[in-house]
C-alpha cells in the first residue's frame, strides 16, 4: 500500500481533497477508500484488499464484501 500510495499520491489525494468530509461514517469512508484504490488499479475487486483496523479488532472485507462496495461506486 505504501508504494501505492507513493505511486500515485497525486490522483489519490486529488481523490481525498474532494470528497472527504469531517464526521464521514464508516460506510462513507469505505466508498472513498474504493473510489482512490479503484482509480489506480487494475480490476479492484479481484486486486485489492480492505482492512479496517479498530481498538482491538481487525476486520478484512470478504471478497462478497469487496463486491458490493466496488458495485457502490461509480468506477471509472
Amino acid at each position: 500500500m505504501g508504494y501505492f500510495i507513493r505511486k500515485n499520491f497525486k490522483t489519490v489525494n486529488e481523490i481525498l481533497e474532494a470528497d472527504f468530509k469531517d464526521g464521514m461514517t464508516r460506510e462513507e469512508g469505505l466508498k472513498l477508500i474504493a473510489k482512490c484504490l479503484s482509480s489506480n488499479i487494475d480490476n479492484p475487486k479481484k486486486n485489492s484488499e480492505i482492512v479496517i483496523v479498530g481498538k482491538g479488532d481487525n476486520v478484512v472485507l470478504t471478497l462478497d464484501e469487496l463486491e458490493k462496495l466496488y458495485s457502490s461506486i461509480e468506477i471509472k
